[in-house]
Formats: C-alpha cells, structure tokens, sequence
C-alpha cells in the first residue's frame, strides 16, 4: 500500500460513507411511517435493517478516518488492520494517533479524552456489533452462542427488545464521536483541541434531550402529527 492507494481507499469509504446515512435516513423514513400506523411488524423487521446499516456505516467510517490522506503512516495503518475486532481497531487508531496531539503539561487531560473515547466505543460500537453479528448470521428472533451450540438468552432478549430511537441515538453519537477521531487523524494539533468538548457537549446534550425518548413515545409524537383525513 502507498499514499495513492490510501487516498483511493480515503475516497471510495468516503462515498460508502455518504451512501450508507443516506440508507439510514430512509430506513427510519420507513419505520416512521409504520410507527404512525401502527404496524409495529414492520417497525421490528425494519429496525434490524437499520442496525446492520449501522454496523456497515460505522466500519466503513472508520476505514475512511484510517486512511485519512497525509494522516497515518502505512504501517500505522497495518498496525490497525491487524487487530481481529472492530473495536480494537478503533481504539488502536485512537492510541496511534492520539501521540501527535502534543500533550505537553495536558497529558492527564489527554489521557481523560482517550478514557471517554474508550467508554463511547464500548457502548455505541461494541454492543451495536454484536447484536449486528448475529442478526447478520440470520439469528433474527433467537441469539445463537460463540460456538452455535445452544441459544444466548441475553442476546436473544437484545434483539427481541430492538428499539429504532435507541439505533437512531447510536448513529447521532457515533457521528460526533467519529469526527473527534477523525480530527485527531488529521488535524490533531489544531481541530481535536478546538473541537473536542464542542462535539462531547453536544453529545451529552443529545443524550440528556432524549433520555426518556423510546418507540412508544415516538409512535405517539407521530400520531399526534397525522392529519385528521389519515
């Protein structure tokens, strides 16, 4: 691989990226549509859909922000690829590039942002990628163990109990949690101090506005706004 290799990489993940939201937008288009007439069949059948969406924008985003022109280096970027789970990639990323951000006396500090990264990677990548493996592999009512020797009764409540705000929220925090990544690739002495707690505000804020946002609440917000001819 050379830089002409990871621009191409750079571009076409850009457009994968591009393409995927676009997908998500009108899935949840889909689900509202049901939700407003209570096809709540629909809304399950189109919230795993959403999920594997999900999985496949988060890789791809991810795969972009690696190969970020004039970010990594190539080994850098080996060095990446070579972990064997998602999540491992996206930490190793964070710790690669994380040492060109010139810490100085702020290196608690820094240590602190990496500690909050990690902790938004396990719940909005981590747990997300399970259930998307298995939904995946066709286990759409019923979780299957590691070794596909008996049923994973957790797992299987997990998706049984898909709800398409909670997957909508993973797509809003992920999205500003990958531009913070993505600023420390490429710009991690000017963007990711400048922006950071710009991107951490709006995410906590986020989550505060719609903490007690779920299906059914959603369902009557959508109701509440059909015409009366409906």
């Amino acid at each position: 691989m050379d830089k002409n290799s990871t621009r191409q990489i750079f571009e076409a993940q850009t457009s994968n990226v591009r393409t995927l939201w676009s997908a998500s937008k009108n899935i949840v288009r889909t689900i509202n549509h049901f939700l407003r007439h209570g096809n709540m069949e629909m809304v399950r059948i189109h919230t795993k859909l959403l999920v594997v969406v999900y999985s496949a924008w988060s890789e791809a985003s991810l795969s972009k922000i690696v190969h970020t022109p004039d970010g990594l280096s190539v080994s850098e970027i080996q060095v990446i690829k070579k972990q064997q789970k998602i999540e491992g990639k996206w930490k190793k990323c964070i710790d690669i590039a994380i040492k060109r951000a010139s810490p100085g006396k702020k290196s608690g500090d820094l240590e602190n942002r990496v500690r909050r990264l990690n902790q938004l990677i396990d719940e909005y990548i981590i747990q997300p990628s399970q259930l998307r493996n298995k939904i995946a592999h066709g286990q759409w009512s019923i979780a299957l163990n590691q070794e596909n020797t008996a049923t994973n009764s957790l797992l299987s409540s997990q998706i049984h109990d898909l709800d398409p705000v909670i997957v909508e929220k993973w797509f809003e925090v992920h999205r500003h949690l990958a531009q913070i990544v993505e600023d420390i690739v490429e710009s991690p002495k000017k963007a990711f101090h400048r922006d950071y707690w710009v991107h951490l505000t709006e995410i906590e804020s986020y989550l505060d506005k719609t903490k007690n946002r779920d299906v059914h609440s959603k369902m009557l917000e959508l109701k509440k706004k059909m015409p009366l001819s409906s």
